[in-house]
């Protein structure tokens, strides 16, 4: 429930960041990977495992994908509202098979190499709040 939360949240905070900034910032992917850690930690009884941490990285992983295309969606649309007018708009609808056929043409640009180091980091930091600890010595 905390990484579907997580995942929810975080693809909203995604979409929003780009929709008002028209860019993706990647440090922002760390940041979603301690609200997506966080949530599981309080959720969960500030217990620690593979299993929390799995959970945490795949909310990471989600909010960003549908976080990626929510944005993606959301500027497409606004775009082609502006240039076509409502036709345009109603073409490139949010849930449109003619905007998930661009996004999907699109997917090597909208997750490059750096990109992907971007939500390595998020998952990243969501390990480091749930994940197993070890013990030296």
């Amino acid at each position: 429930l905390a990484a579907a939360l997580a995942a929810a949240l975080g693809a909203a905070a995604w979409a929003l960041m780009v929709a008002l900034t028209n860019h993706s910032i990647g440090i922002a992917a760390v940041g979603l990977g301690f609200l997506a850690g966080r949530l599981v930690h309080r959720f969960t009884g500030g217990q620690r495992g593979v299993f929390q941490a799995v959970a945490a990285g795949v909310a990471v992983v989600v909010a960003l994908a549908v976080g990626k295309y929510a944005a993606f969606a959301y500027l497409l649309h606004r775009d082609a509202e502006h240039r076509f007018g409502a036709l345009g708009g109603r073409y490139y609808g949010y849930l449109s098979g003619h905007t998930w056929n661009l996004f999907h043409s699109h997917l090597g640009s909208e997750f490059s190499a750096f990109y992907l180091l971007w939500v390595g980091l998020g998952i990243a930091a969501a390990w480091r709040i749930v994940g197993p600890t070890t013990k030296l010595g």
